[in-house]
């Protein structure tokens, strides 16, 4: 794949503030972690996924593939 030439690169990073902006997006970092943390927030679960064996680790797969 060929490497963007610098002029499309610049267009494509004005073009991806302006549809943020028109998106609404807030710079400030505060609101940033509140964000992140809103959607970062998580309880783990109390059957961790195994990751030594095949076998188990496709049963505990199908098990919570519909949680």
């Amino acid at each position: 794949m060929k490497k963007p030439k610098q002029s499309q690169s610049k267009q494509q990073v004005r073009a991806f503030r302006k549809a943020a902006r028109d998106l609404g997006t807030d710079e400030s970092e505060a609101n940033f972690d509140a964000a992140l943390k809103k959607v970062a927030r998580h309880k783990p679960k109390d059957d961790p996924m195994p990751t030594d064996d095949s076998e188990a680790l496709i049963a505990w797969g199908k098990k919570h593939i519909q949680e």
